[in-house]
C-alpha cells in the first residue's frame, strides 16, 4: 500500500467519522442512528472506486452496482446491530463486567456483519475475515479504555460535540477502514 493510498483511506475515514459524530447529536433525540454505517460504507466504496477492488469486473456492470448496494446494506446494519447491542446490554445490566465486555462484542458482531458486505464485493480469505474480526473488537475495547482521555482532549477543542462518539467513530472507521484496505489489497 503506497503512501497516496495511505492519506486517501485517512481522509475517507476521518470525513465518516466526522459525519457519523454529527448525524448521532443531531438526531440521537430521535433514538435512531443508522446513517454512520451509511457514511462508512460510502468512505469503503469511494476508496474502493479510486483504487478498484475487483479490477476484473466491469465497474459499470448491474452485477458491481448490486454488490455495493448489498455492501451499503450490510454497513448499515453492522453499526445498527452493535449500537442497539450496546444499548440493550447497558440498559439491562451496568455492571463493570459489562463495561468491559459489551465494547469488544459490539464491535466484533458489527464487524462479523460488515465483513460478510465485504466478501460480497470482493472474495477473502476467512483468515482475513477474522483478523479483521478480531480487529473490530479490539478497537472496540480499546475505545472504552481510551474514551476518557481522547474524549477531553477534543471536547476542549471542539465543544459541545458528543466527544465520545466522536472518539468512537474516529479510531474504529479509520482503523476498520485501514483493515478492509488492507484485506482488499492482494
Amino acid at each position: 500500500m503506497n503512501i497516496v493510498k495511505i492519506l486517501v483511506a485517512a481522509v475517507l475515514g476521518i470525513a465518516s467519522a466526522l459525519l457519523s459524530s454529527v448525524e448521532i447529536e443531531i438526531i440521537s433525540s430521535w433514538g435512531l442512528a443508522v446513517m454512520p454505517g451509511l457514511y462508512f460504507g460510502l468512505a469503503v466504496l469511494i476508496y474502493i472506486s479510486i483504487f478498484p477492488a475487483a479490477p476484473k469486473m466491469e465497474h459499470s456492470s448491474w452485477g458491481y452496482i448490486v454488490r455495493k448496494v448489498l455492501f451499503l446494506i450490510f454497513s448499515i446494519f453492522g453499526y445498527s446491530a452493535a449500537y442497539f447491542f450496546t444499548i440493550v446490554v447497558y440498559s439491562t445490566d451496568n455492571s463493570e463486567l459489562v463495561n468491559r465486555m459489551v465494547l469488544i462484542l459490539a464491535g466484533i458482531l458489527g464487524a462479523v456483519i460488515l465483513l460478510v458486505g465485504v466478501r460480497i464485493i470482493k472474495s477473502i480469505g476467512l483468515k482475513r475475515f477474522f483478523v479483521l474480526v478480531f480487529l473490530g473488537g479490539i478497537l472496540s475495547q480499546g475505545l472504552g479504555l481510551s474514551l476518557g482521555l481522547v474524549g477531553r482532549a477534543l471536547e476542549n477543542m471542539i465543544g459541545g460535540l458528543e466527544v465520545g462518539f466522536f472518539s468512537l467513530f474516529l479510531i474504529w472507521q479509520i482503523g476498520m477502514l485501514f483493515g478492509i484496505v488492507w484485506t482488499l489489497e492482494d
